[in-house]
């Protein structure tokens, strides 16, 4: 049976509740169709020493001809506040970082080129706001769910 993965509620700050899970579609009778989900809505926070920076989407954080579309497909109009962080993170994972978002979570939308190993990159809506956040060094948790 083919699966499909719920997306993040945007609009609204992500909770554990709302980390995304891998649900299977099935079909019990003919034009009946209903979602199950393949995880349990379990896991925890783990804490990492993480080299955090900031960025917008101005040409001198992201270059000339920036499309305002982070590397997962969203649009950065769209959505407040959200991370781009190095490929062991899967678009969609969950991170509370001290200091931006009023300490909600907040989840991985983005990638850059020079995001790799500890570091993460906290998205601002100016560069002036980017600047005032800066680089830190930060204990960053993150929702692992299912454990």
């Amino acid at each position: 049976l083919p699966t499909t993965k719920a997306r993040p509620d945007l609009s609204a700050p992500p909770s554990p509740a709302t980390v995304p899970v891998t649900y299977q579609r099935q079909e019990p009778m003919p034009g009946v169709t209903i979602l199950l989900p393949l995880t349990k809505w379990s896991g925890r926070w783990v804490d990492t020493v993480m080299n955090v920076s900031a960025y917008c989407s101005c040409s001198v954080c992201c270059g000339t001809g920036s499309p305002g579309i982070t590397a997962s497909g969203s649009r950065i109009d769209d959505v407040s506040y959200f991370l781009a962080a190095p490929p062991e993170y899967p678009y969609g994972t969950v991170m509370r970082v001290p200091g931006y978002a009023g300490g909600r979570s907040v989840v991985v939308l983005d990638r850059g080129g020079a995001i790799k190993g500890n570091r993460l990159d906290t998205y601002h809506e100016t560069h002036a706001l980017a600047r005032k956040f800066g680089r830190q060094t930060l204990h960053v948790e993150i929702w692992k769910a299912g454990e």
